[in-house]
């Protein structure tokens, strides 16, 4: 008895984890975007350090990207869902 209600709050407390996983994958992602934006239009003498945060950026998104890999794929198969239907409108 006392296993099955445990079973509830760690498969809710994964669900949680992909989910801020994901949208940490996102940021990650868009970070990057904007890092290596920053580095292609900073003057001559910012380059350097536009290009040490663009690697910075890059890594992380990696870092990001590798640990949602290792998420089951039925979670993240239903995140997807979840996130096809809010972008369609319906509930």
């Amino acid at each position: 008895m006392m296993g099955e209600a445990a079973v509830g709050p760690v498969s809710q407390a994964w669900r949680v984890s992909v989910d801020a996983l994901w949208d940490e994958w996102v940021l990650a992602e868009i970070a990057a975007e904007l890092a290596l934006f920053l580095w292609r239009t900073a003057a001559v003498e910012e380059r350097g350090d536009a290009y040490q945060e663009y690697v910075r950026a890059l890594r992380n998104e990696t870092r990001v990207a590798g640990l949602l890999a290792r998420t089951r794929s039925s979670d993240l198969s239903a995140k997807a869902g979840v996130r096809a239907a809010a972008c369609a409108g319906t509930p």
